[in-house]
């Protein structure tokens, strides 16, 4: 026998009904065996097990009298046909063979052989012709082709005549017939067209999970003493209506016991091997992403345009210094302050207590840093606040430069009134905290400015009016931005995000997954032989070469076009930022193999990014989160002590060496593995 199957069950859920009930089914050697029943009835659940998509609860299947102990393991003894198109609309004919011939590790002068004689034997368009631009007729011819393209002893079709030519249909059943009785192909296929059946040198009548009856069809017709297949058929259903219902689980599993299926001596045929050439199909994959990925522009969008669009987006955006904000003026009568008389063509005055007026305050001030609105009294200044014209106002005592003059002169003595006058008033929008805090710290370090150059100029030493605090830095610079700080974490967290999400279909690796089992492409693989292990090992060179691209991309702008600081290795800052990306590679991996849903997958990485750009250090420091949120959010995470270490080395030169470089990268290597290991626990779940 080429297939024998004992007593197999099979159910979806734990409790559910049974999908497969006790059935017992057997091919022989180079026989047309057909698998007909109604949609529903189990022939395609059947066929998955048979060719090792999913596992059965209990029961055998032996292949060529070797008992299949794993999924998966029929690889290229078996040509495999689903009911879906289930091929890669990107690619072309010639590519989709060209894939699974590698797969199937056949060599090039066979492949080509067999793509002349099937392109000529199915009428196929135009080998150079992509795949998404065929009719539907002739994306399943295709899918015929595909499953006959490395010669197998066994084709299991499911479906394979639907919506073909009649005259095509008819070439197809005589062709294999012919293999069938020339060369000894064993071939079962899955019908609803009851009148193609008679062509079969067996017919199986499935329903209800079970096999009603298993014989050639000029028996079948006798016993039923019918004079069609389809009158028969009917007969045969109305009897199962009549009998008892299907028993349940618990009844069946306590009520039986398996045997284990034995081959009669005369039945006895030397098992044949199967070969899975591991290079092959990592190869395989690897050129198949390849192709996919150079010719669909959103794959390009995804790893060039959206990283720059990114960076431009925040380094515009974020950090730099508001210009041309709206502030009021109340000068109380101490003369025109407008911006045309204090223009910059006017030189500061170096004489001793005469450049203490307004105007010399408001030189410090770049031309674009405020748009300064000249006001005549309070009520017009705190009106403009209101209508939202301006963000503040500053307002000067009258005589205000003659009140500076004598607080430099007396000091410490100075009266009240001197002190009063001398007083600049500041009055903001506080609701803009961000806006209003720069201007709150440009305002100081102007006004710090301003007196300095007043004593300066009458040779007392500055240092006098500062404060008496000496700041040093230790990493980084006394005078660095907010923005050096958010950098890094920007960069880190993006590349990981990019790589969980953007190898999907817009596109990230986790999503192409996702997108491949829904449309049925992942099967088709699994049963030709790419294993988990294959697609982790195909994609992970992929997604190396687009990491790296990416990083390149990071750095490039960053540092060579914004001035992003970098104080330590290079080779270690390209290194960290290659581990932490292929950390977000298996992280959509992980998040892939669970979901099953395009929509869910894309809408999970993303919440996952909003969460890890808040709570991940990115942005603020994660000391300011309360004690428990933090040690969630640090052994949680998968990138705030990715974050903490990134920025480590860039902001103070910290080497591989140092702990937290260290516990950086075995919190990206220990994601990678966990990622990996959850990905292999779920897809063993799918397969059940």
């Amino acid at each position: 026998m080429a297939l024998t199957v004992r007593n197999i069950v099979k159910r979806y859920e734990s409790c559910g009904e049974l999908v497969l009930n006790n059935l017992n089914l057997n091919v022989a050697v180079g026989e047309i065996y057909g698998l007909l029943g109604a949609s529903g009835c189990g022939k395609t659940t059947l066929l998955s097990c048979i060719v090792g998509l999913r596992e059965v609860d209990a029961g055998e299947i032996i292949v060529f009298g070797k008992l299949k102990k794993k999924q998966g393991s029929l690889a290229n003894l078996c040509g495999w046909m689903p009911q879906e198109i289930a091929l890669l609309g990107i690619l072309t004919i010639r590519e989709v063979f060209e894939y699974f011939g590698s797969i199937y590790a056949m060599k090039p002068t066979h492949v080509q052989e067999r793509i002349e004689f099937l392109s000529s034997f199915l009428n196929l368009p135009s080998i150079n012709s992509g795949v998404r631009n065929l009719s539907g007729g002739q994306m399943r011819r295709v899918s015929l082709a595909v499953a006959m393209i490395h010669d197998p002893p066994v084709l299991i079709l499911d479906e394979p005549t639907v919506g073909l030519d009649p005259l095509l249909r008819q070439k197809i059943w005589e062709y294999l017939t012919q293999i069938s009785r020339q060369h000894a192909k064993t071939i079962i296929i899955s019908t609803h067209y009851i009148e193609e059946t008679s062509r079969c040198d067996k017919l199986g009548l499935m329903r209800r999970g079970k096999l009603l009856v298993e014989d050639i069809p000029q028996n079948i017709l006798s016993q039923c003493n019918s004079t069609s297949l389809e009158e028969a058929c009917s007969k045969l259903c109305h009897m199962d209506e009549c009998a008892l219902n299907a028993t349940k689980w618990e009844e069946f599993r306590s009520s039986r016991t398996f045997q284990h299926a034995t081959l009669r001596n005369n039945d006895s045929i030397p098992p044949l091997e199967v070969k899975i050439d591991n290079y092959r199909a990592i190869l395989g994959v690897i050129v198949k992403t390849w192709h996919r990925r150079r010719r669909d522009f959103r794959f390009l969008f995804a790893q060039v345009i959206i990283p720059i669009i990114l960076i431009v987006s925040f380094e515009t955006i974020v950090g730099p210094t508001p210009k041309g904000t709206r502030i009021g003026l109340i000068s109380n009568g101490n003369g025109n302050t407008s911006t045309a008389l204090c223009t910059v063509n006017t030189s500061l005055s170096n004489n001793c207590l005469e450049n203490t007026g307004i105007c010399d305050f408001l030189k410090l001030f770049d031309d674009n840093e405020f748009d300064w609105v000249a006001t005549d009294s309070h009520e017009d200044a705190m009106r403009n606040v209101q209508l939202g014209n301006t963000l503040g106002f500053l307002e000067f005592s009258h005589n205000f430069a003659d009140h500076m003059r004598l607080r430099i002169l007396h000091r410490i003595f100075s009266d009240n009134e001197t002190i009063l006058g001398s007083n600049i008033s500041v009055k903001m929008d506080a609701s803009n905290s961000i806006r209003t805090t720069q201007i709150y710290e440009m305002l100081i370090q102007k006004y710090y400015e301003f007196i300095e150059n007043a004593v300066v100029a009458c040779d007392i030493d500055k240092s006098r009016v500062r404060l008496p605090l000496k700041f040093g830095a230790i990493y980084g610079r006394i005078d660095s931005e907010f923005i050096s700080f958010i950098e890094p974490g920007v960069m880190i967290i993006f590349i990981f995000i990019l790589q969980a999400l953007t190898h999907s279909r817009t596109h990230a690796s986790g999503v192409l997954w996702t997108l491949d089992r829904s449309e049925g492409l992942e099967d088709r693989d699994y049963a030709a032989g790419v294993t988990l292990m294959h697609k982790i090992v195909g994609n992970a060179f992929t997604n190396s070469i687009q990491g790296l691209m990416q990083i390149g991309i990071f750095l490039s702008l960053f540092c060579g076009v914004y001035g992003m600081e970098i104080s330590g290795s290079m080779a270690t800052v390209i290194l960290f930022a290659y581990v932490s990306s292929m950390s977000g590679t298996a992280y959509g991996w992980m998040i892939a193999t669970y979901w099953d849903g395009i929509i869910e997958t894309i809408m999970i990485i993303k919440c996952s990014a909003i969460i890890q750009s808040f709570s991940s250090g990115m942005a603020w420091p994660t000391e300011t989160i309360p004690w428990t949120y933090r040690q969630l959010c640090n052994y949680l995470l998968p990138t705030t002590f990715q974050v903490d270490a990134f920025r480590s080395i860039c902001l103070k030169g910290w080497s591989v060496t140092h702990p937290n470089v260290v516990r950086g990268f075995i919190t990206a290597m220990c994601w990678i593995v966990l990622s990996i290991i959850i990905c292999f626990r779920a897809d063993r779940r799918k397969h059940k």
